[in-house]
């Protein structure tokens, strides 16, 4: 039986060569690994969307992939680029009117008790830290290049999600053209297809819910631009773990400036019970889990593992590699159960004739 499933199992040799002439290339393409990342999830959540969308568009493949582009992934780079314009907006604001700011933080640090000279120490390294902040710094050639392949990239996301949503399916065809077809090959790729799907489908249901349920939390804390930062935190909450604070700590800063340390206290303590630890701990894993089959824990280990190690394109790719092992493992598991149930079926008959 080992060598039967070893001599199967070489079958995939050419498809192993296959990845690593993709990964070749895609080291080539490395400047725009984000970008193409990035579209290929936008197109995993959009292809459900897709598909509704077919029946009732007289069955036309590319309006109905151009209307599930417009209708997802647009607005989410729209936001994702607004948010990034209102915190350059804010940090101006708050470089020019440093007094202000300057007032509204001793006032709140007096009111947790800290000595005057403390405060004074506080404000003046805020201070400094702001001032000392070379704009030119950022205007360099090399910055704006970096801004140049972001906004490339931006671009370049929606460009590819929107053609795999038409042509993803004759692309994958052609690229398994080249490996010979068997029935365990097909099962692997539908197993692969289906286990990133469930990953990316379920993150982002569960980054909807989280924007939603902070709505009425920014409501009851009387925050303004409830709207942007609602989008912003379903931006953040695409990133497990991580990135809830980007938004959860500057508007604590906010109340902590205009309303007092007690009541910035109790808005971090809430925010962190509602939109930190509840969705992370409890619905996160749940839709993810149940979109996927994938245990919760190996997800997250994806996302931050290929985050700490791949940067933007990292954190997408980590749990593909995931589902593809999970899936490798999955068909080999069912193969080797095969197995077993013929050679127990030969058993049973060798024993009745004899």
């Amino acid at each position: 039986m080992p060598g039967e499933i070893r001599a199967h199992w070489l079958k995939f040799l050419p498809l192993i060569a296959l990845i690593a002439v993709l990964l070749s290339v895609a080291y080539l393409l490395l400047p725009l690994l984000d970008g193409i990342v990035l579209g290929l999830v936008f197109a995993y959540v959009a292809r459900p969307l897709k598909n509704q969308l077919v029946s009732r568009v007289k069955n036309s493949e590319r309006i109905a992939a151009l209307l599930a582009t417009a209708a997802l992934v647009v607005p989410i780079v729209a936001i994702f680029v607004l948010g990034i314009i209102e915190a350059a907006r804010q940090l101006a604001w708050i470089i020019q009117n440093q007094d202000v700011v300057a007032v509204d933080l001793n006032r709140g640090l007096a009111t947790i008790g800290l000595s005057p000279d403390l405060t004074d120490s506080i404000i003046n390294a805020a201070q400094s830290t702001v001032s000392t902040v070379p704009v030119s710094r950022y205007l360099t050639y090399s910055a704006t290049a970096n801004v140049g392949i972001f906004l490339l990239n931006l671009v370049l996301s929606v460009i590819i999600c929107y053609y795999l949503l038409v042509d993803g399916k004759r692309f994958v065809r052609s690229l398994l053209a080249l490996y010979p077809q068997t029935d365990a090959s097909r099962r692997f790729v539908h197993a692969t297809d289906r286990m990133i799907s469930g990953i990316y489908v379920g993150n982002f249901l569960a980054a909807v819910l989280i924007s939603l349920i902070s709505i009425p939390v920014f409501f009851v804390f009387r925050i303004p631009l409830i709207a942007v930062l609602a989008a912003l935190m379903f931006i953040a909450a695409l990133v497990p773990i991580l990135a809830e604070w980007m938004v959860l700590l500057p508007v604590a800063s906010y109340v902590f400036l205009v309303r007092g340390p007690f009541e910035a206290g109790i808005f971090l303590i809430v925010g962190v019970i509602i939109l930190y630890v509840i969705p992370e701990l409890i619905l996160r894993p749940y839709l993810v889990g149940k979109a996927s089959s994938i245990h919760p824990l190996l997800i997250l280990l994806s996302f931050l593992g290929g985050g700490i190690v791949g940067g933007l394109a990292g954190f997408f790719l980590g749990p593909i590699a995931v589902g593809v092992i999970l899936a490798a493992y999955s068909v080999y598991k069912g193969d080797r159960k095969a197995l077993r149930q013929d050679e127990d079926s030969t058993i049973h008959i060798e024993d009745g004739h004899g």
